[in-house]
């Protein structure tokens, strides 16, 4: 069976997509939410080690079993998809970055199908490619925030919405749509477009029995969110995080539980809102080619008031997320989701400007043209894997390279060192322990076991610690926590080491960040959050001055930099 040549170029531009998204894919150290995202996904336990922002555990000690449905700031389907991913294949950097790089490859797959049935194969083609390139798209795969596994859904739904075309809504389409909402409440543009879409084809579809179905399907599919947040409201007076953002009146009941999120009330400002559009879209993105997608959004409105009838459901998607976002202020994570879209934007400009060219007479055109495409695509390839790939970027942020870029820190050679000793020690488990109750996680005096104990400075990049250190206290069982934690379960009058010393602690290892980098901000900044660690240090110091056993070892990034000591302190 002959090949056709389109189906070779497909597969070698979905070959390229796919080698960016997977090239190199533990680069990075986790650093932003998604680190306590995967955190909760290890054992689907919605738990944030903070009194700032409380969840189900800490306000009812045992988990009720409504609790599982949804988790307090989003919906639960990406954790539910990671867990099982880590159930199968244990907890680490590459298994919680695997599920989003695979929902990756599907969507540009997707993206394919829904650009082959809204125009043709080679701009269905040529699309796949500029998502591809995109470094908003490629980093949205590559980072474990929950817009890369809703991007995958959003297009499945869309998918299904535009191939019923005149049929009316399958059961599909709604099975898609109530998925899409049970991974990020972003999703919910496609309830507009859903209707206009319809209204479009023909408005008397939206009175038949499918239609109903449909929307029957995607609530079925959304109820148990619906069930939890009715839950919280009864037992806590508010609904999840999201939710009591969007209602005012929710404000006061949820700054009781989240104090660090409810600070002050966000009045609604739709033309701010709509202004930072451009600027939340601009970060993920090189300037030539954004100005690209700019200007082939505009080529859009000018077709359609030309009456250019095929365009109207990409319109109406682009449309939709306008309306969504003038409610809710668009940020670059969940800008992630308008990249398949844009790319197809993109695609369309550039395939009809390239046949009105290659319609003239005049060869230097097409090739002018050809190479100012090529420099386009070429400039945001380099922007990409600058901005990805490589261990340093080259030249200034914002020019060659995002502001979206993350850094390897040395987070993931703390942790390589720190299991390879605790499985030397015979004191890592390797199962994924059960929480289900508040007692299985709490730190206090009573953790303190006759062997070793694992602090960590509480200045520390407080979402990698939550991955790398606190993950191994929660599912592992070993005993780590901060030096802060440490302290405030002890009685302030009595004496730390001599308290551990008493109580059988053989070994205390402390953990102290030396770069800034691996540091909060916030802590860099006021010496005086540095008080206990420095306290800590100098008296390990001294005693190591006066001969006791202590030993201490240096943690090095890729680029051969020293980012941490660890202190091994010998008790007893």
């Amino acid at each position: 069976m002959k090949i056709s040549r389109k189906i070779i170029l497909f597969f070698c531009v979905f070959a390229f997509a796919s080698f960016l998204i997977f090239f190199r894919l533990t680069r990075a150290d986790f650093q932003t939410d998604g680190a306590f995202y995967s955190m909760w996904s290890v054992g689907y336990l919605d738990y944030l080690f903070s009194d700032n922002q409380t969840t189900p555990i800490q306000w009812f000690l045992i988990i009720p079993w409504w609790a599982r449905l949804s988790f307090h700031a989003h919906p639960p389907l990406v954790f539910l998809i990671q867990h099982i991913f880590f159930q199968f294949f244990g907890d680490s950097d590459f298994i919680a970055l695997l599920p989003f790089a695979l929902a990756g490859m599907g969507s540009l797959m997707l993206l394919y199908s829904i650009a082959k049935k809204l125009y043709n194969e080679n701009l269905a083609i040529l699309s796949v490619f500029i998502l591809g390139i995109s470094t908003f798209f490629t980093w949205a795969q590559r980072i474990n925030y929950l817009e890369g596994m809703a991007t995958f859904f959003i297009l499945l739904a869309a998918f299904f919405i535009i191939q019923s075309r005149k049929r009316g809504y399958s059961m599909a389409s709604g099975i898609a749509m109530g998925l899409s909402f049970l991974t990020k409440y972003t999703s919910f543009f496609l309830v507009p477009f859903s209707f206009l879409f319809l209204f479009w084809q023909d408005k008397k579809l939206l009175a038949i029995k499918k239609f109903f179905i449909f929307l029957a399907l995607a609530s079925i599919i959304f109820s148990p969110v619906i069930f939890y947040n009715i839950m919280l409201l009864i037992t806590r007076g508010h609904p999840d995080v999201q939710f009591s953002q969007v209602f005012p009146s929710m404000f006061d009941a949820a700054q009781k539980d989240w104090p660090k999120l409810f600070t002050e009330r966000q009045g609604l400002n739709p033309l701010r809102n709509f202004f930072n559009i451009r600027g939340a879209l601009g970060a993920g993105y090189s300037v030539i080619f954004f100005i690209t997608i700019i200007i082939s959004s505009i080529y859009l409105i000018v077709r359609l008031s030309m009456g250019e009838k095929k365009h109207i459901p990409l319109a109406l998607i682009l449309f939709s997320l306008i309306l969504e976002f003038l409610f809710i202020p668009l940020n670059e994570r969940y800008a992630a989701i308008w990249s398949p879209f844009l790319a197809l934007t993109a695609a369309v400009f550039i395939y009809e400007a390239y046949q009105m060219v290659s319609q003239s007479k005049m060869p230097f055109l097409l090739y002018g043209y050809g190479a100012i495409v090529g420099i386009i695509f070429a400039t945001e390839i380099f922007f990409n894997i600058n901005t990805n790939h490589f261990n340093s970027p080259i030249g200034r942020k914002g020019v060659f390279y995002s502001s979206l870029r993350v850094e390897n820190l040395g987070f993931k050679n703390l942790e390589k060192f720190l299991v390879s000793q605790w499985k030397y020690d015979g004191i890592y488990m390797p199962g994924i322990k059960q929480i289900n109750s508040l007692h299985d996680i709490v730190f206090t005096d009573k953790s303190i076991r006759n062997d070793d104990i694992y602090l960590f400075e509480s200045g520390i990049n407080w979402f990698a610690y939550t991955w790398y250190l606190q993950r191994q206290q929660l599912y592992h069982g070993i005993v780590i926590t901060s030096d802060v934690d440490l302290f405030r379960s002890l009685d302030p009058k009595v004496d730390a080491f001599q308290y551990l010393q008493q109580n059988g602690v053989k070994r205390l290892f402390y953990i102290m960040g030396i770069r800034d980098e691996v540091l909060d901000a916030s802590f860099v900044r006021n010496k005086d959050y540095r008080s206990l660690s420095e306290y800590l240090y100098n008296k390990i110091k001294k005693a190591q001055s006066q001969g006791a056993p202590i030993t201490s070892k240096k943690i090095y990034n890729d680029n051969g930099d020293a980012v941490f000591e660890i202190y091994k302190i010998q008790l007893n």
